[in-house]
Parts: C-alpha cells; sequence; structure tokens
C-alpha cells in the first residue's frame, strides 16, 4: 500500500543557530535497527537539500510509533488511514508509523521520513502558514524524490479526464480520499517542477528567501519569477496541458491494452503462416504417395 503524509501545523520557531543539529530519534526497544535506517535516511537527506535548509534551529527530532493508539496520542486528531506520518509544530517533531503499522515498504517509509523532514526544515526556516498547502506538500514530494513515472501518470490521467483539483481546495486534502489525496501530491509537486523547469533551477529557493526577509508569498512569487501569482499558476496549467497530456498512455494496463492487439495480430499471422506450411506439406507428401502409386 502507498502512504501518504499529512503536515499538522500548529505554528513554527523562526530561531536560526550555525551548528549543525544533532538527530535524536525515539523508538520502541525492538525498533534499534530502524531507528538506524532513518537516521540514515536523515543524514542522507541533509547533505542533498538545498543550502537555505542546512542550518536548522534545534535537534532534528523523530518518533518511530508501531502502535495505533500511540499514534493518535501523539497527533492528537483523527486523521485519514493513509496518513503515514506527520510534522507537529511548535514541538519540531515528526511523528512517523513503523512500516509494519502502516503496511508499507522499506522505499516507502524512507519516502515519508524524508519527505517529513521537508516539512520540518522549510518549517524551520519559514512558517509553514505562510505558504500555501499545495507549496508545501509539493516542496517535499519534490525534494524527497517522490515524484516520478507514477505520479506524473496520475496528473496524466486527471487531465485526461478533466479531474485537475483545484489548488485552492488542496488546503482541504486531510478531507480527501487516499486516490484524490495521491492526486493532490502529484499536482502540488507538478506545480514545484513547472517553477523550477521554467523559471530555472533554485527559483524555490529565492522564494523562500525572498520571504524571509520581506515580502509575502505572492508577493514573494511576483519578485523572484517576474509574474504574478494567477499569471504563473496559469502558466503552470498550459505546461501539464502540452507536457502531461499523454504521458498516462505509460501506465502498464493502457500498454497492455495497446500492444494485445498487436500480439493478437502477430499470434494469427503466425498461426495462418504455420497453417500453410503444414498444408504444403501434407500436399508434398500426398503428391509422393501418388507418385510411388503410379510408378510399382
Amino acid at each position: 500500500m502507498w502512504f501518504r503524509i499529512f503536515t499538522v501545523l500548529v505554528s513554527t520557531s523562526l530561531l536560526i543557530t550555525a551548528a549543525a543539529p544533532p538527530v535524536k530519534i525515539v523508538h520502541p526497544p525492538k525498533y534499534w535497527r530502524l531507528a538506524d535506517y532513518t537516521r540514515d535516511a536523515i543524514l542522507q537527506t541533509l547533505k542533498n537539500v538545498p543550502a537555505i535548509w542546512q542550518i536548522n534551529t534545534d535537534t532534528i527530532r523523530f518518533r518511530i510509533v508501531a502502535h495505533e493508539a500511540d499514534f493518535k496520542a501523539a497527533v492528537g486528531t483523527d486523521l485519514p488511514d493513509w496518513v503515514g506520518a506527520v510534522t507537529l509544530f511548535p514541538q519540531d517533531i515528526v511523528v512517523v508509523r513503523s512500516p509494519d503499522l502502516s503496511r508499507s515498504t522499506l522505499r516507502e517509509y524512507r519516502a515519508s521520513v524524508v519527505h517529513e523532514l521537508i516539512h520540518l526544515l522549510q518549517g524551520q526556516y519559514i512558517p509553514l502558514n505562510l505558504t500555501p498547502i499545495w507549496f508545501n506538500e509539493g516542496l517535499a514530494v519534490y525534494f524527497a524524490g517522490e515524484f516520478g513515472l507514477r505520479e506524473r501518470i496520475v496528473v496524466s490521467k486527471a487531465i485526461f479526464h478533466k479531474k485537475l483539483i483545484p489548488l485552492g481546495k488542496i488546503e482541504q486534502i486531510v478531507k480527501f480520499s487516499h486516490p484524490q489525496a495521491d492526486l493532490a501530491y502529484a499536482e502540488s509537486a507538478s506545480v514545484i517542477e513547472f517553477i523550477e523547469m521554467v523559471y530555472g533551477v533554485g527559483t524555490v529557493e529565492e522564494i523562500l528567501k525572498t520571504m524571509r526577509q520581506y515580502a509575502g508569498f505572492n508577493q514573494a512569487v511576483s519578485r523572484v519569477t517576474d509574474s504574478d501569482y494567477d499569471h504563473l499558476l496559469n502558466q503552470w496549467e498550459k505546461y501539464l496541458a502540452r507536457k502531461y497530456q499523454w504521458i498516462f498512455l505509460l501506465d502498464i494496463q493502457n500498454i497492455l491494452w495497446l500492444i494485445m492487439p498487436v500480439i493478437a495480430l502477430l499470434a494469427y499471422i503466425s498461426i495462418r503462416r504455420r497453417n500453410k506450411v503444414t498444408l504444403r506439406q501434407w500436399n508434398d507428401e500426398e503428391a509422393c504417395e501418388n507418385t510411388d502409386e503410379n510408378n510399382p
């Protein structure tokens, strides 16, 4: 099962220190190997995140929970079943379900850890309530490396069926079904991809830097991209229509439907050819038998 992540936002801290923070992971005793795996994922990610997130305010703290009651108690609210991890502010801690609790693979678990680490780092740099949900989630999906072919196919299918979710409605993502949430995350990441591809790598960093200095989100977008917010989103929609319109054909199910007629045709041709060869052999054998009978 593929699990996604939701960030619970209360508030955040703006204090920054020069020292890189240590990583502290609280976990049930028997999950020490998973804790080491989690720590390794965090440290590897810290080497590759944008430079503005290299300096953090405090210890990076994660808590691994193995029981649903513990997860609910730590989060303090009811969340959909598809939620695999949560970043809590102002506590500055990530609460993550163990793979056996979330029924996820280690790869999916690692993606959840990295996704939430991005939320944590971003929230310590700029409060997450100052940026749209689509921006926060898109940033996490994109920089966590979760925006692959599968997610692009999800967006492409939504375009084909005219079922894209308006970005404003993604603010209600916690109320979405699992498939709707998948689309919301994929759409959000596609906006970040658009910004980075069209306006240049590092544009997202510049938007956050500008926000930190003197501007709100919309103003920062306008200053950095030289496009107002509405115009940028309009250009994103055109970008999707141009780049994503036919990606859904790469879905394995669609590929099978496309190639099955070809396979059937090739099989038919092969059978006909084989039958012709067999008939020719029979005719040759019959001719030989007739010749033998006429020449005793």
